[in-house]
């Protein structure tokens, strides 16, 4: 965990490392607490760590991949999807987490989680249950049955198992965020998952 905060940290720079200095500059023996606070009041940080993971994402997506949409064909037959079927991918490909984020764009933020923490917590969800939808048309107008993407960072996964197989059974995820109405206090929010 220490580690994935010093990277993360590293890889912003700016204000986030210097209120975390003391996390990279150690007070030596016998200094004196005031030459040690002068020594944490003016460190800086050139990014170097941002710049470097920056320009390998621009390398690997310098392109956006080209994504083929087909249906499994019988020996002889084309592999075509049905307008409504091609027209619901093309719409989750251009806004697959709900909230206007592309799925190349999704898998930048993959490939930089990947990068920071050497590892990445994906998932695929539906919306949650509407009382007021009664029948499969409601359920299918509200768009209950669109699913979406999510990316975790991994310092947010308390606790997980897997099967023998490495396929993962349950995963128990804790995120901290902060939520305020127009003119309100902020409050802080505390979910899990």
């Amino acid at each position: 965990r220490e580690f994935w905060i010093a990277s993360d940290l590293l890889y912003r720079g700016g204000k986030a490392m210097q209120d975390n200095a003391t996390r990279f500059l150690l007070k030596r023996p016998k200094e004196v607490n005031d030459v040690y606070l002068q020594r944490v009041m003016r460190f800086t940080y050139d990014n170097i760590v941002g710049p470097a993971i920056g320009w390998y994402q621009s390398k690997l997506f310098t392109k956006d991949p080209d994504i083929e949409l087909r249906t499994k064909a019988k020996v002889g037959e084309a592999a075509k999807l049905s307008d409504a079927k091609l027209g619901f991918y093309k719409d989750w490909l251009q806004n697959c987490d709900r909230n206007g984020m592309t799925y190349v764009d999704f898998w930048r933020h993959v490939y930089l989680s990947l990068m920071l923490f050497k590892e990445a917590w994906c998932c695929i969800d539906l919306p949650g249950s509407d009382p007021a939808a009664q029948t499969l048309y409601d359920v299918k107008t509200k768009g209950l049955l669109n699913p979406y993407a999510m990316l975790y960072d991994p310092r947010h996964v308390i606790n997980y198992s897997v099967d023998k197989f490495g396929a993962l059974e349950w995963v128990v995820i804790k995120v901290f965020s902060t939520r305020q109405d127009f003119l309100e206090k902020s409050e802080n929010v505390e979910r899990w998952y």
